[in-house]
C-alpha cells in the first residue's frame, strides 16, 4: 500500500498453471534460458501486505520444486517501521533500491506490497493473475546475456563467489542471499497478532560491476542469524539506466 493511500486486494493464491512451460533448470544450472526475477517490495508492518507474501511462497516452492528458471526475491522495506511495527527484516537499502525502480518506471511514489518482473514491469504484489501474465511473458523471451555462478565454502562467515558473463560488459551484477523458511510473530501495527511467514526474503544484497573481462569474484559477509541451510544465492545482471534484468542465475549454499 502506499502510505497515505491504502490499496487491498483479495487474492485465491491459486498455483501457477502457467508456469509448467517454463525452462527446467535446477539450482545452480547456469544454461542460458528464458528467466523470471521477481521482486516483491513488502513490509510486515503492512496489512496488504501478507496476501502477496503468501503468493511468493507458493512460488518458490513450486520453483524449487520443478527447478525452473524463476527467481523470487522479497525485499522488506523500512519505512513502515516507525508506524506501530518495526520489521526485522527490514533495511533502508532495500526501500532505496525500490525508490530507483520509481525514478526508473516512472512511478508517482513507492507502495506495498509492490511486484517487479525483471525489472521492466510493476504492478499490485497480490495480483495473482497479473503475476503469472507477466511472469509467463517473461519465460517466453531469450535472455540477452549469459551468466554462470559459482558458490564457494563459506569461511569466517564469508560467502565466496565468482561469475562469467557472456553479453553486456556494462551490467551490473546483483547479488542476493535469501533466506527461506522465516516466520516471525507480529506484536503491533497493521498486522498485530498475526503470525508471518516469509520465502526467499533478501538477507544480504550486493551490487558488483561485470567489468570488461565479464568475470571476476565476490565475498559476501553473512549475517549471524542465517540458517544457511535455508539459503541461496541470486545472482542476475541489471542495466544501470533502465533497470531491466538481462539475465539470472542461483545456486543454494553449500
Amino acid at each position: 500500500m502506499k502510505l497515505n493511500f491504502i490499496l487491498a486486494l483479495g487474492s485465491g493464491l491459486a498455483l501457477l498453471p502457467a508456469l509448467a512451460r517454463a525452462g527446467t533448470a535446477p539450482v545452480g544450472d547456469n544454461t542460458a534460458r528464458p528467466f523470471a526475477v521477481v521482486e516483491l517490495f513488502t513490509s510486515e508492518g503492512c496489512s496488504s501486505c501478507p496476501p502477496a507474501d503468501a503468493f511468493l511462497a507458493k512460488l518458490v516452492a513450486k520453483t524449487r520444486q520443478r527447478k525452473e528458471s524463476i527467481y523470487p526475491l522479497a525485499f522488506h522495506v523500512d519505512y513502515w517501521d516507525s508506524l506501530g511495527w518495526k520489521d526485522h527484516l527490514s533495511d533502508a537499502a532495500y526501500s532505496q533500491r525500490q525508490y530507483q525502480y520509481v525514478q526508473a518506471l516512472g512511478l508517482d511514489s513507492p507502495y506495498t506490497p509492490q511486484m517487479i518482473v525483471n525489472g521492466k514491469e510493476e504492478f499490485l504484489g497480490s495480483n495473482e493473475a497479473r503475476a503469472r501474465r507477466s511472469i509467463a511473458a517473461a519465460l517466453d523471451r531469450p535472455p540477452t546475456l549469459t551468466l554462470q555462478l559459482t558458490a564457494g565454502a563459506i569461511s569466517d562467515g564469508v560467502l565466496p563467489a565468482d561469475f562469467t558473463v557472456s553479453g553486456s560488459s556494462s551490467a551490473i551484477l546483483r547479488l542476493a542471499v535469501v533466506e527461506r523458511n522465516i516466520e516471525s510473530q507480529v506484536s503491533r501495527g497493521e498486522n498485530s497478532g498475526r503470525k508471518l511467514k516469509h520465502e526467499n526474503v533478501v538477507r544480504v544484497f550486493q551490487s558488483v560491476p561485470i567489468g570488461p573481462t565479464r568475470k571476476g569474484h565476490a565475498s559476501i559477509p553473512l549475517p549471524e542469524s542465517l540458517v544457511t541451510s535455508h539459503a541461496s544465492l541470486i545472482a542476475y545482471a541489471q542495466d544501470p539506466d533502465s533497470l531491466e534484468i538481462l539475465g539470472a542465475a542461483a545456486v543454494d549454499l553449500p
